[in-house]
This record gives structure tokens, sequence and C-alpha cells, in this order.
């Protein structure tokens, strides 16, 4: 579910109308490419030789997955609408009714 504060209207939708599987699995795979223990270490390294130290509760940075939206990685959404307009456009609340009822009828 996604919602706006300029919009009174919650959209619904399903993971896979809202980005591929195919993509997400490549997204996934950047974030798990990413050696974040080693990085870890490396600022450990580099922090060991500051003088006057001071982090008394151990802040350090840490790596999240955490999706960012950028002209430059749009994909099949040549007209350029909003998410507002392109999940009408494309029904995603109708499919989440459609995914909801299914699972109801396995019952």
């Amino acid at each position: 579910m996604f919602a706006s504060n300029s919009k009174t209207n919650p959209i619904l939708f399903l993971g896979s109308d809202y980005i591929s599987n195919n993509i997400r699995e490549i997204i996934i795979k950047h974030f798990n490419d990413l050696d974040e223990e080693t990085k870890l270490n490396e600022l450990k390294e580099k922090i060991k030789f500051i003088p006057n130290k001071y982090n008394p509760f151990g802040l350090y940075p840490k790596i999240r997955t955490d999706f960012l939206s950028r002209n430059d990685f749009v994909f099949g959404n040549e007209s350029k609408l909003s998410i507002f307009e392109f999940s009408e456009k494309m029904k995603w609340k109708d499919n989440v009714i459609s995914f909801l009822r299914g699972l109801e009828n396995e019952k």
C-alpha cells in the first residue's frame, strides 16, 4: 500500500504490479553484493588513528535496502504518469482484490 499526504486515497498494489520480479532480483543482488562487514572493519581501522575519538554509544553507518525513484530508471511508463495516475490506468486495486478473492477461494 502506498499513501501520500496530498492524496486521500491510498494506492493498493501487488509487488509485481509495482516492479517486475526480474528487476527486483537484480536490485536485491546489488545490496547482497555489498560487503558491509568488510567496509565496517575498514572504517574501524581508520577510526583507530583519529585523535580524540568520542563515540560513547557505538554509532556506525548501516547499509539498508532503500529504494528511491529516478527518471533514468523508469521503464514501462513512457507517458510519465504519476504513481496515482499509473495505478488507476493499470487497475492495481482490481488486481489486489482479484488476488485476495483467489486466496479466499483456495480455502
